[in-house]
């Protein structure tokens, strides 16, 4: 639904349908033997002459790849230890909510995390407002209990994981508030975590090297992981 929400937005041909993208993934697995990994799809625009708005494009492609990676067991890692990560300065384009591989803003926040030698970098905005982290969503528990979010807008890529997670949420009928929040409030947050496809759920403990809540893994996010690791998780809420 968002690969083909996405393509709308770039003005792209509509991709092939769910159940025929769901059987070329199910193919791409099967012959590479995934059974723990990846599966990467992604809708490509095309050839075309060369311009900033070319007229004519040659037909949309569905790219496909498998590889195997021990997801689950970095996941369990992750949980166990818990991640650092750092702040910077959002500089990406005003169209976040579209999932694209224009990913040189997140590459250079990530670079500013790996220089730290955290795991991850959250972004702010020029007003203060977080928005995400390079490559995941951002989640703090505040000291009443309650859930926060940046909401969706075009400021962030609404992420799969982050809807899997507001349905756990709401399973455990935990309070969620999809608004905004600065980095000042993450700071004094009881939990900080990280949701995103190839991360999981990962609980952040340290932040701009200082602790996260006692610098350790919170509860909500070990739950959740459990959760989300379980056959039977709920769905994502819808887009």
């Amino acid at each position: 639904d968002r690969c083909a929400r996405s393509a709308a937005a770039l003005r792209l041909s509509a991709p092939p349908s769910i159940p025929s993208m769901k059987a070329v993934m199910r193919e791409a697995a099967r012959r590479n033997r995934v059974r723990d990994g990846w599966i990467y799809l992604q809708w490509s625009g095309g050839a075309a002459p060369r311009d900033f708005a070319p007229r004519e494009r040659g037909r949309c492609s569905l790219v496909v790849y498998a590889r195997s990676k021990p997801v689950r067991a970095q996941a369990f890692a992750k949980m166990a230890d818990g991640v650092a990560a750092v702040t910077t300065p959002d500089l990406r384009w005003r169209r976040r909510d579209v999932k694209t591989v224009s990913l040189l803003g997140a590459a250079l926040a990530k670079q500013v995390a790996a220089d730290a030698g955290a795991f991850e970098a959250i972004q702010y905005e020029a007003d203060g407002r977080v928005t995400e982290g390079a490559s995941s969503n951002v989640w703090m528990l505040d000291r009443d209990g309650a859930l926060w979010t940046p909401p969706p807008s075009p400021d962030l890529l609404n992420g799969i994981t982050r809807r899997v997670v507001l349905s756990i949420a709401a399973e455990r009928k935990t309070p969620v508030n999809q608004d905004w929040f600065d980095v000042e409030t993450l700071r004094g947050a009881k939990e900080l975590f990280l949701t995103s496809a190839s991360a999981f759920i990962a609980p952040v403990v340290s932040l701009d090297g200082a602790p996260i809540g006692d610098g350790r893994p919170g509860a909500f996010a070990q739950a959740a992981l459990a959760r989300y690791l379980d056959d039977a998780r709920p769905a994502p809420v819808a887009l």
